[in-house]
């Protein structure tokens, strides 16, 4: 099997895993009475964390090849979910999902300045190598 083919198996896979993880999730919240704040709160969540990390990732492509890239955009992610979990928690969204592309439009900015501020600061020699 080639290795084209192979990553194209993995990726209908991938995407398979995540529509059940959606299906499965909006049962369990129809199911158990999940209150529409909630779930609105957590959809929005992931809607932004993906289409935010999405951009970075993409524009951030020479760097894939290096895992301090990785590494640190995994702990900027953890940076987060903790900060959206704590914010999630205490706020009451009364525009729904426009709350969060208000949020939206303020942090890919500084998630984009971030990464370019780590990439100034290691230095040319160090640059995600």
């Amino acid at each position: 099997m080639g290795s084209n083919r192979k990553r194209t198996l993995i990726e209908y896979a991938l995407v398979i895993v995540g529509s059940l993880i959606l299906v499965i999730s909006a049962y369990l919240a129809v199911s158990y009475d999940v209150p529409r704040d909630s779930y609105t709160k957590w959809l929005g969540f992931v809607i932004s964390t993906l289409g935010g990390f999405a951009i970075i990732i993409k524009e951030s492509r020479r760097y894939w090849h290096t895992k301090r890239f990785w590494i640190f955009l995994g702990g900027v992610f953890l940076l987060h979910a903790m900060g959206f979990w704590i914010f999630l928690r205490q706020v009451q969204f009364r525009w729904g999902f426009a709350s969060f592309l208000v949020i939206f439009l303020f942090e890919v900015p500084l998630l984009t300045k971030l990464v370019g501020w780590l990439q100034r600061h290691l230095g040319k020699s160090q640059r995600f190598t």
